[in-house]
């Protein structure tokens, strides 16, 4: 149908709006367009200060989630269809993002094992998880469609499941490489997880088996 071509170095992630009139894509170039999908015309440009590793809407699809650097930021749009950055709070390195089903908080994971949980109307930190060494790089979050509890993939070569609070539920161990992707049925029982080993596994999300 069409190629779009506003960006000028890899772009590494895409996410659609809930009202599918919308689309967010994060690049290399540092930089995060908002596309208009009628028209496939780039609408807004968010400077992120480095790779963008994620950009996530609400489930109203009125906010946009981006990380990039060592930030997130969070987007809200105007009534005059702008967008504007409503905050933004610092990691260590930003590596992956995650938007609650019921909109009120935003996880993003990172280099030495951090996870934070930030409200999303605020920008307050809500959690914080830390592995440090033993969880160097956390490639990947996923909240539970019913956000019980939060998924996340690292270079561990584990998944882990962390509660509500902060504690780890499960660990899955398995796979011989980083677990780059996570994914959930939308019953939230069955977890799926990818990895370096060229493999994609399967997990009972309630039990970690």
């Amino acid at each position: 149908l069409r190629t779009l071509l506003s960006h000028t170095d890899t772009v590494l992630f895409l996410a659609v709006s809930p009202d599918g009139k919308h689309l967010a894509s994060g690049s290399r170039d540092d930089t995060a367009l908002l596309w208009e999908l009628s028209s496939m015309t780039p609408l807004e440009q968010f400077k992120a200060g480095g790779d963008v590793y994620g950009v996530a809407f609400a489930p109203d699809g009125e906010r946009l989630a981006v990380a990039g650097g060592d930030r997130v930021y969070l987007y809200e749009r105007h009534a005059d269809g702008r967008w504007r950055q409503l905050w933004s709070q610092g990691l260590k390195k930003v590596l992956s993002l995650a938007y609650a089903p019921d909109g009120g908080s935003v996880a993003v994971g990172g280099e030495f094992g951090e996870i934070k949980i930030f409200e999303a109307d605020t920008g307050k930190l809500m959690r914080y998880i830390n592995r440090g060494d033993a969880m160097r790089e956390v490639r990947c979050l996923l909240f539970d469609p019913f956000n019980r509890f939060i998924v996340s993939g690292s270079d561990d070569d584990l998944v882990h499941i962390w509660g509500v609070t902060g504690l780890e539920q499960a660990r899955m161990g398995g796979h011989l490489g980083d677990v780059n992707a996570v994914a959930l049925t939308p019953d939230g029982r069955v977890l799926f997880s990818a990895g370096n080993d060229n493999s994609v596994r399967a997990w009972n999300a309630q039990s970690g088996k």
